[in-house]
């Protein structure tokens, strides 16, 4: 099954699920109730089962043209374990702070 998400018509936020009592927000496509999906891995898994492939290059490039919001390509960069160094490199526009930098 495929979910391809517009920017503009992306599911709004509707509840939420616990996982060790930890809450997670939730939306609801066709009356089911999911986690959000992240566009980038959708494409991943969407491309791979096309036989293809799509690098981290490509991602950018994609996201420099709108196909991604800069939250997910913030999640991106966190699930890939990125140094919190180089995350403030990448997106040098934000504001990024650390409990181990010295203010």
């Amino acid at each position: 099954m495929q979910f391809h998400y517009h920017p503009d018509n992306r599911p709004k936020p509707k509840g939420w699920a616990t996982i060790n009592r930890k809450r997670y927000p939730t939306v609801l496509v066709e009356k089911v109730q999911r986690f959000p999906a992240n566009r980038i891995i959708r494409d991943l898994v969407d491309v791979a089962r096309d036989g293809r492939k799509m690098d981290l290059n490509e991602i950018v490039i994609r996201a420099a043209h709108g196909a991604y919001c800069k939250e997910e390509m913030h999640e991106l960069y966190r699930l890939m374990g990125y140094s919190v160094c180089g995350f403030s490199e990448v997106f040098e526009d934000d504001l990024i702070g650390s409990s181990m930098w010295k203010s």
